[in-house]
């Protein structure tokens, strides 16, 4: 098992492409942001993050997965105010939601992405990507929750932790 590592330097890396972008995150969703950045964290670009979506994963088996709508409403730096627990479900729908949106909608994701970069009037990007989208909030939902549907079942990501610590010390 090599995701930790592969994990750990793409946080590395999605944090500094994001610090280097001459773009005022400050207003932007966290989601958006949090969901890139884990994104971004995966080489080939977008390949599913097994940590990520093992917790969105278990946020559906608890039904502590967000309505789009109040995910919506956290700004640039996380998520304040939440359960530990739910900051962890709340990364994990924000990678979930934008890698989604980047293989079901990528150019209408993209253009939303360009409106947000321009932002004159936070608090309308939910209205923007759906019209960017052709959604309603509903039909929108639907869609992710099937797309998310289609992944296989992840280990916790400390079970995998745990899984590669053994492998690597049943040898002594």
């Amino acid at each position: 098992m090599t995701w930790p590592l592969v994990s750990v330097s793409g946080v590395l890396v999605s944090e500094i492409v994001i610090t280097k972008q001459p773009i005022d995150f400050g207003a932007w969703n966290a989601w958006a942001v949090e969901g890139l950045a884990g994104y971004m964290q995966r080489v080939p670009l977008g390949e599913p993050l097994p940590g990520r979506l093992a917790e969105f994963q278990e946020a559906v088996r608890q039904r502590q997965v967000l309505p789009l709508e109040f995910l919506d409403t956290f700004r640039m730096g996380s998520f304040p105010g939440i359960a530990p627990r739910a900051t962890l479900y709340a990364y994990a729908q924000s990678w979930a939601l934008v890698h989604f949106l980047m293989s079901r909608h990528r150019e209408a994701f993209l253009g939303y992405l360009e409106v947000c970069r321009n932002l004159s009037d936070p608090g309308r990007e939910l209205a923007w990507l759906l019209r960017a989208t052709g959604r309603d909030l509903r039909q929108l939902d639907l869609e992710f929750q099937e797309y998310m549907r289609g992944f296989p079942a992840q280990d916790p990501p400390w079970l995998v932790q745990y899984d590669a610590l053994r492998e690597i010390f049943s040898g002594f």
